[in-house]
């Protein structure tokens, strides 16, 4: 008996040891080893001209954050960002909400979503740059031309798949309107709401950029052009990097805690 306690004692996994397990095996770990090895194997294989390293290209990041242009110019592209994909969210869920509201309507508005979906990114830039100058306005309306459908399409799905026999339930029980609104409806729409949101904010930094490389005078995608034009690929890298990492923080700091918190009725789901 004394030996066999022993023998498990000796094979038994320490608990640190098992956690630092489970910290190696996380997939976002793995994932972003992947992609900063993917990353050194290019630079050490191509040119610094085409490729510069992690490295070098962490060091002119952290150049740029003591930099007081640095923060200038990301707040522009911040400014533009926030205010083109808040106005996105209200009038693409609004829209949303009509396509819910009926078939035909529904099956007219998405006419006009599909055509302005299928326009190019790109060539709604440069309308908008024509329609509006070398202004804000220019990069706002950039952002909601692609998100605006982006959002009504993801939010008006949501809104047809409403369970109307919970709302018929919540009837029957004498609910009054606003509680069924505040206890069934809403609910049921968060999901989609949030699923909108993630999906359509990467656009508006993605279009904000372009609207900037095209002809704005500051900004990120400002930079991004100044710096190529003098081949210089470590500055772009780092700016690069540098709003990536803004974006990561926004995601995953501020968005994944908020849909936990504001999802956390829903069982999970695991296969």
């Amino acid at each position: 008996m004394v030996t066999a306690l022993s023998t498990d004692r000796r094979t038994a996994t320490p608990r640190w040891n098992r956690s630092l397990v489970r910290i190696s095996l996380d997939p976002r770990l793995l994932a972003a080893l992947s992609i900063l090895g993917l990353w050194w194997l290019g630079g050490a294989l191509l040119s610094e001209t085409v490729v510069p390293g992690p490295a070098t290209v962490v060091a002119t990041m952290g150049d740029l954050i003591m930099s007081g242009d640095t923060w200038f110019q990301l707040w522009q592209t911040l400014k533009r960002i926030f205010i083109g994909f808040m106005l996105s969210v209200i009038v693409g869920m609004a829209i949303g909400m009509l396509m819910g509201g009926g078939r035909k309507l529904s099956d007219y508005v998405e006419v006009w979503l599909t055509v302005i979906i299928t326009i190019p990114s790109l060539c709604w830039a440069i309308i908008s740059l024509a329609w509006f100058g070398l202004r804000d306005s220019a990069a706002v309306f950039t952002i909601m031309s692609i998100t605006v459908p982006l959002i009504a399409v993801n939010f008006g799905s949501g809104v047809r798949q409403i369970d109307m026999s919970v709302v018929e339930m919540a009837r029957v029980f004498q609910a009054n309107r606003w509680l069924i609104v505040r206890r069934v409806v809403f609910p049921q729409l968060v999901p989609h709401a949030l699923a909108a949101i993630r999906y359509g904010l990467p656009m508006s930094w993605k279009m904000a950029i372009i609207a900037e490389m095209l002809g704005l005078p500051d900004g990120v995608g400002f930079m991004l052009t100044y710096w190529f034009h003098l081949l210089n690929m470590t500055q772009v890298f780092a700016w690069t990097l540098l709003f990536t990492c803004i974006m990561l923080f926004v995601e995953y700091l501020l968005l994944k805690p908020l849909e936990r918190r504001l999802l956390r009725w829903r069982p999970a789901v695991a296969f």
